[in-house]
Order: C-alpha cells, then structure tokens, then sequence
C-alpha cells in the first residue's frame, strides 16, 4: 500500500520549504573602516586621515575652533591655525593673551601703557559740590564689556582735569557726533572708538561695562547691565547696583555733561546711552568722569 507524499497533500509546504532549505547567497564582506557617516575615524597624527586634522583623537574638517587651540602667535581662522592679520577687528585677531586696541586696531598686551591713574598735580578744589580730586592719566586704560569680550584701549595723551568729561563714541566723527547730539559742552573731550563689529562701546541691550587701569586692575564697574533704547545717568557710589543708575530715554541724554556724585572720586564711569533711528548706531556712547 503506497501512501501519499506530504508534498501532493500539502503542497504549500513545498514551496515553503524550498526557501528554508535553499542556498544562501555569498555576502561580500565590509571594507575596512567603513562605517555609518558619522561613525568617527581615530587617529594620533594628521596623517592618520585622509583628509583633515586629528583633533582630540578624532579626524576633523577644522584644525580650530578657538585661537587657545593653536601656537602662541597663532590664530584661529575659518578652521585652520594661521598668522593673525596685521591689523585687528577684536580680540580673536590677536595670538595669546593679547587684546585688541579699538583705536589703533593693533594687538597689545594687557597691562602695559602708560600712567595708572594716580593722577598728576595736586587738584585744590573750590568748596562743597566742586570736583577736588587731581588730573588723571588716562593713557592705556580700558574700557570693556566683559562679557562680550570687547575692549577699547584710550589713547596716550588722554587725560582730564578735575570735573572733565571724557565722551568716548561708538563710531562716528567729532564733528557728526557734536552735530548729532547738539547739547555736548564745548569742554567735554571726545574719542572716537571706531569700534564697527567689536570695541566699546556697542549698545544693543543687556551691556555690562567696566574701566581697568594699565595695570588690569579694576577701576569702576562692572556696572549693571542696561537694555537697548535706553541710556543710564550716574547717581550713586556702587555701580553694581539699580539705584546707582537712572535709566532715561534717550531724547534726555546729556552727553559730556556729567553730574558730580557724592561719595565718588577720580575717574568713573557716569553715562552711557544708545541711539534711536535707523542708521544711528554710530552714535552710541560711554562716559568717563574725573570726579
């Protein structure tokens, strides 16, 4: 007695079957150090990649990202470690430590210049609510905001006698800026800092400034931090603090024009103040007082 094959009664499993049972197709291996795209390539020196940089162990487009990443008199641009230009626009132009002059737009070394601010002559006053302190040398000073990594160096002969005002603009002329800002008194000195992306001072909002001595010692601030649109007038000892500040619109701007504070001596910072309308930037400013 025949019986029936389990194919001619399931004939499903046939076909079933010739695929489970079937030969398996050859797989080509893996070529070397191939991997998903962001599978990272190690290495120890450059030419351990084929293209790039070994940064960190790793193969890398950029040989930097910073300037502390390269040499000494190095610097850090679009990627690669290169010679810094021959003029600066801000401190990621200069090697090291060193920091961008917004006048002269050359690289310094922080804390060389001249004078440090012990002033010169003896300064008699002339009673109550008159300035008594002695002239002052601000020559190599800074004035910086911190936090945004700007600086602007004054210049040597820069100097002011008791009571003076030094106005030190954003980036426009003496003449524009007198023309802009029609109530400077004829005493205040003025600076232009030239200061076009980087320097000081740059008013867009949440500024926080401060003045340093040619040694980095601190001399006033850092002061609070302002908002656009607005300026900030000098009233009180601590410049860290609101009430040491009155925040005014800027169609009562006083520039060069400080008022003596109580309690306040030789040079502080006592304004500073942004500029509305369109285009005008440039006349933006920052107040330095001999009190």
């Amino acid at each position: 007695m025949r019986f029936p094959s389990v194919a001619s009664l399931f004939p499903s499993l046939a076909f079933v079957g010739a695929v489970v049972v079937g030969c398996p197709q050859p797989v080509n291996p893996p070529t070397p150090d191939a991997g998903p795209d962001d599978t990272p390539v190690l290495c120890i020196d450059d030419e351990e990649c084929t293209s790039g940089f070994c940064r960190f162990g790793v193969c890398v487009d950029a040989e930097c990202v910073t300037k502390a990443e390269c040499a000494a008199d190095q610097v850090c641009k679009e990627g690669a470690c290169v010679a810094p230009p021959a003029t600066c626009a801000g401190p990621d132009d200069c090697p090291g430590a060193l920091l961008c002059d917004g006048f002269t737009d050359l690289c310094f070394v922080p804390g060389e210049g001249e004078g440090e601010g012990e002033g010169e002559g003896e300064g008699e006053g002339e009673g109550e609510g008159e300035p008594v302190g002695p002239r002052v040398n601000l020559a190599g000073f800074l004035l910086e905001e911190p936090g945004a990594g700007h600086v602007t160096r004054l210049p040597d002969g820069t100097s002011l006698e008791p009571g003076q005002v030094l106005v030190v603009g954003r980036n426009a002329s003496e003449n524009d800026f007198r023309g802009f800002w029609d109530n400077v008194p004829a005493a205040a000195r003025y600076l232009d800092a030239g200061a076009s992306t980087t320097g000081v001072p740059i008013v867009n909002g949440r500024d926080i400034f401060s003045l340093s001595n040619t040694g980095g010692g601190t001399v006033d601030g850092p002061t609070i931090q302002g908002s656009g649109g607005k300026c900030y007038r000098r009233v009180g000892v601590d410049p860290g603090q609101a009430s040491s500040w009155a925040e005014v619109a800027t169609t009562e701007a006083t520039p060069g024009a400080s008022t003596l504070v109580a309690g306040l001596s030789g040079p502080k910072i006592s304004e500073w103040c942004d500029a509305d309308g369109s285009g005008n930037f440039v006349f933006e400013y920052i107040e330095v007082t001999n009190y």
